[in-house]
């Protein structure tokens, strides 16, 4: 049974891995120095200051940011697209109601 649900237990922890990474709130509140937020605080940290918002600093923390997470996509996108279409063949050959007139 693992193998079939190998897709989508890693598109669920692809998932946890972004909400996670993303988690604003939480640090926010249980951190009071600048030297140990996390990368989404000191992004939005950014667009605070005093003397207006430096947008190319701002991009550059947002690319800093996504970095990882595009890296584990595009490292497990192979076998998310192959799962897909090995579920979407064992469907359409191997339904058993296929042949059924009702």
């Amino acid at each position: 049974m693992l193998p079939q649900a190998k897709g989508t237990v890693i598109t669920i922890a692809l998932f946890t891995f972004i909400s996670e990474w993303n988690d604003y709130f939480w640090p926010l509140v249980m951190t009071s120095n600048d030297d140990i937020r996390t990368l989404p605080l000191g992004v939005s940290m950014l667009k605070s200051t005093l003397d207006g918002i430096h947008w190319n600093t701002v991009m550059a923390g947002n690319v800093i940011l996504i970095l990882p997470i595009v890296i584990i996509y595009l490292f497990y996108e192979h076998l998310l697209y192959a799962r897909q279409c090995a579920g979407a063949l064992y469907i359409v050959l191997f339904n058993p109601h296929r042949n059924s007139k009702g």
